[in-house]
């Protein structure tokens, strides 16, 4: 998520399209809202998503490379973390 403040009125769909087409193309804006003026991106979140993906192919994905670790995958390590307890 990201905000910014103007004053100006505007079509939401028309900024979308205008403002995707500065961004590089790995960066999109896929909606757009009006908010409360003391709205802030990060501190007004009400959640949050992180995603891991594992590739343990023996091959390094090319394509990935700029996204993923390429470190060794310490498989008993992971196991116990994910049978922890996360309550105790």
């Amino acid at each position: 998520h990201a905000n910014f403040k103007t004053k100006k009125c505007f079509d939401k769909e028309r900024f979308l399209i205008e403002v995707n087409s500065f961004l590089p193309q790995d960066i999109r804006i896929t909606a757009v809202e009006a908010v409360d003026e003391r709205f802030h991106a990060r501190l007004s979140a009400l959640s949050k998503t992180y995603e891991y993906v594992i590739d343990n192919a023996p091959v390094a994905d090319v394509f990935a490379r700029k996204y993923i670790r390429f470190d060794s995958l310490n498989l008993p390590r992971l196991h116990q973390a994910i049978n922890q307890d996360k309550f105790s």
